[in-house]
């Protein structure tokens, strides 16, 4: 399909840019491309200060290479919630030589921390919960001797393996606000936990109970394990939090004869999967296959003789109720099945559809949007069940993904049965069900003529306009 690059040198092409000069409606159009940024040269000295802005109010501060954080004049930062640091009485406290075992992984703060979101328990919000993802980790900080494998990446210890899957997925913690201005994370609180990579999930949408979700773990296809390499992120109107899978390919392994969408999306298919996880499989200590599942080789009769479908449970937005202690999170398939990268509601309007916005963050790939069935009802804002509200916007609806077009205006192409191919037929003619359309989300796109996009990531809503802005890395 043409990238976003091609559709734009023709669009520039027919304003005649070249021969007529950037006019006032060229730049607007190119607002986001070639300004002064980064690498850009300027009136300043490399490494300078820059002049106070009047919006602003304060003065940028200069270049610098130490390891720390530098703020403005009369800012402060601090250092909340790091990784290791204990959120229940379960976990021993972070020793800074990597000794700390998975049971203390497995209760305290995950390894590396992205997108994040404040839920507020007061309306001075001095007091509330604080959602945060854990994308990947570090092996030499994260063991006391880094990780174990060998040159073949074949890994020996058990409780490495279990600590580095307890490192990833969310965290959601209590934080408040202290009288010498200092937040601080309230460490045993009952609203306290960890979603990790072993977590047991409920699946929702168009692939809930499906077989292509069958598992030896889940006979109905109604559960998955885990959330991994959780990087962007987002909320609903009624107080949830979503957390986004990005680069979930890489835990898992296929050494047989791959599907379609596994060939679309990237799973690995020689050496070892990213951490080598399933090459424990098999392991005396092993529990409920928790390291075999990684290998999704077909090697038995059916899905129930190995893990074929184990990727399948993974590629999606994530619903979690922080505001509910023990309460399941929700994997919401409807979204779309890639490497998510964000997911933002459009401007709310009672009596019309929720939109979510996603980008797939990898190269030349696409930007989707979900419209629900649904109709919005101001009242779901304070309702008390919020599990049940994504129920009901976020498990039927419309996926939709982004075709640009050179005269400027874009389409949304349906990822329906009935969706019209770039060959004249429908996706009917090569999907048998929503749920297989689900599951190749980015083939599917392809078949109906998305736009190519640089890299997708979090997107933005104008809370004025409800104009919609995208990211591209």
């Amino acid at each position: 399909n043409p990238t976003f690059d091609e559709v734009l040198d023709v669009r520039m092409s027919r304003r005649k840019i070249l021969k007529g000069g950037l006019g006032l409606s060229a730049m607007a159009t190119f607002g986001a491309f070639g300004l002064a940024g980064c690498n850009s040269s300027s009136s300043t000295n490399g490494g300078g200060a820059a002049a106070p802005s009047a919006s602003l109010n304060f003065n940028s501060i200069a270049g610098s290479k130490i390891d720390a954080v530098s703020v403005p004049e009369g800012y402060t930062a601090q250092v909340l919630a790091p990784w290791g640091q204990p959120i229940n009485a379960m976990a021993e406290a972070w020793k800074d030589d990597g000794t700390n075992d998975a049971v203390d992984q497995n209760n305290a703060m995950g390894m590396h921390h992205d997108g994040l979101h404040f839920f507020p328990l007061n309306d001075s919000g001095t007091d509330g919960l604080l959602a945060v993802n854990h994308e990947y980790i570090d092996q030499n900080a994260l063991h006391q001797n880094g990780s174990d494998k060998d040159e073949n990446g074949i890994r020996s210890s058990v409780d490495q393996v279990r600590k580095e899957i307890a490192a990833h997925g969310v965290s959601v913690i209590r934080i408040q606000l202290q009288e010498d201005g200092q937040w601080m994370l309230v460490e045993n609180d009952p609203l306290n936990r960890r979603y990790t990579g072993a977590t047991v999930m409920d699946i929702s949408g168009p692939l809930a109970n499906s077989s292509l979700l069958v598992t030896p773990f889940s006979p109905d296809g109604s559960q998955a394990r885990g959330t991994l390499n959780n990087c962007g992120n987002g909320y609903t109107p009624w107080g949830t939090y979503l957390t986004c899978e990005e680069n979930w390919p890489g835990y898992f392994i296929n050494l047989g004869t791959t599907t379609a969408e596994q060939d679309r999306i990237g799973l690995d298919t020689s050496g070892t999967a990213r951490y080598g996880w399933e090459t424990l499989a098999g392991h005396a200590d092993e529990r409920v296959d928790e390291f075999s599942r990684f290998n999704v080789t077909p090697n038995g009769a059916s899905a129930m003789d190995d893990y074929r479908n184990e990727a399948n449970g993974h590629g999606y937005i994530v619903e979690i109720d922080p505001y509910t202690a023990n309460s399941r999170a929700v994997k919401r398939t409807a979204l779309g099945r890639f490497r998510h990268e964000g997911c933002t509601f459009g401007t709310l309007e009672v009596g019309k559809p929720i939109v979510f916005y996603s980008g797939h963050d990898s190269r030349f790939e696409y930007m989707y949007k979900f419209v629900s069935t649904a109709v919005w009802d101001a009242a779901d804002a304070e309702a008390s069940d919020r599990l049940a509200m994504g129920d009901k916007y976020m498990d039927e609806g419309t996926l939709y993904v982004a075709k640009f077009d050179a005269d400027g205006v874009g389409h949304w192409l349906p990822l329906t049965l009935d969706g019209a191919t770039t060959d004249g037929g429908t996706l009917g003619d090569h999907f048998d069900s929503l749920a297989a359309i689900i599951l190749n989300t980015a083939g599917a796109a392809d078949l109906v003529g998305a736009t190519q996009m640089d890299r997708p990531e979090w997107c933005a809503v104008d809370p004025i306009t409800g104009s919609v802005y995208l990211t591209l890395t």
